[in-house]
């Protein structure tokens, strides 16, 4: 029993002297195939421990004696258990992936119809938004038709609120040509001012094209309402540019559809606001996001009414 015990452990430590030796020796070399060696490695080792006779057929070196030089002369991966060569396998030829790309400006006509139409503003005629400025703060925004003259022309009451507190009251004078729709100005009722802008500047047109930029550079002066005294002057590029027709917009209201996307700017001496502007037909704009030195404010449509029936989907 203790002799084989130590003729276990003397092969042990001799076979991880070889796997030392033969690391060191062949390492940089091309490996040689293992279940070729395989045997005649195993068949020496046992005839240097005295389990099998010598074989003249295991002498690699051929001085006529078997020892660990022998063993040596197989290679490393003869020291190892032989590992079946793996079965090649097909590489899956890849599936092209499409990725998808916008869809570019439509082209054509978006919008055929009046103005009227496609911004209604009959006598109390009205929208209320929700407004989230830059900073989370929410106000609420009310546009009310105050009064329709049978040229076209009509008053619009604008006014904004955080509970009851009024931030914003402003009248804009519109002009409804049939085809085109002006503003000349109006007046800040919580600062006590006017503008009246010459030209009237060009805030929609149709029909609506894709792809049609229409633009208005207007001198506008300001002045006290109560005196008349001229304040100062702006002057103003507007321009607008339909885009695309999309399907579906969904505001506090509910969800619009076939709504005309328009982008657009506001250039006020030299302070550029640029606007994504969104108008479902026959109720107006339904959201309108404004930005302003990096900054943008969101306006959604949450309610109202149009010829006395609600706007919300």
């Amino acid at each position: 029993m203790d002799t084989d015990r130590e003729m276990r452990a003397r092969r042990a430590i001799l076979l991880c002297s070889l796997y030392a030796l033969v690391a060191l020796l062949t390492w940089p070399f091309p490996a040689r195939i293992a279940e070729a060696q395989t045997p005649r490695q195993e068949a020496l080792i046992q005839t240097l421990f005295g389990e099998l006779p010598p074989d003249a057929a295991l002498d690699a070196n051929h001085d006529d004696a078997l020892t660990v030089a022998d063993i040596l002369l197989l290679g490393p991966e003869s020291l190892f258990t032989p590992t079946p060569t793996p079965t090649p396998t097909e590489t899956a030829i890849p599936t092209e992936t499409f990725t998808p790309t916008p869809s570019p400006t439509q082209v054509g006509t978006l919008f055929v119809g009046t103005i009227a139409e496609l911004v209604p503003h009959g006598m109390g005629d009205q929208l209320v938004y929700r407004v989230t400025d830059p900073l989370g703060k929410v106000t609420t925004e009310t546009t009310t038709v105050l009064s329709l003259d049978p040229d076209g022309s009509f008053v619009l009451d604008d006014k904004t609120v955080n509970g009851a507190q009024v931030l914003v009251h402003q009248t804009q004078n519109y002009m409804d040509t049939g085809s085109q729709l002006l503003v000349s100005g109006g007046s800040d009722l919580v600062n006590g001012v006017k503008t009246t802008c010459t030209p009237q500047l060009l805030q929609l047109m149709v029909p609506v094209i894709a792809g049609e930029m229409f633009s208005t550079t207007s001198h506008c002066d300001v002045f006290f309402i109560s005196s008349g005294a001229q304040v100062g002057f702006i002057d103003r590029v507007d321009t607008f540019t339909p885009i695309e027709a999309v399907d579906s917009v969904m505001v506090p209201a509910g969800s619009y559809t076939n709504v005309l996307h328009f982008t657009g700017s506001i250039n006020l001496s030299g302070d550029l606001e640029t606007d994504e502007i969104y108008i479902a037909p026959g109720v107006g704009i339904v959201l309108r996001l404004q930005t302003a030195s990096g900054k943008t404010t969101k306006k959604e449509l949450t309610g109202g009414t149009i010829g006395g029936q609600p706007v919300a989907q």
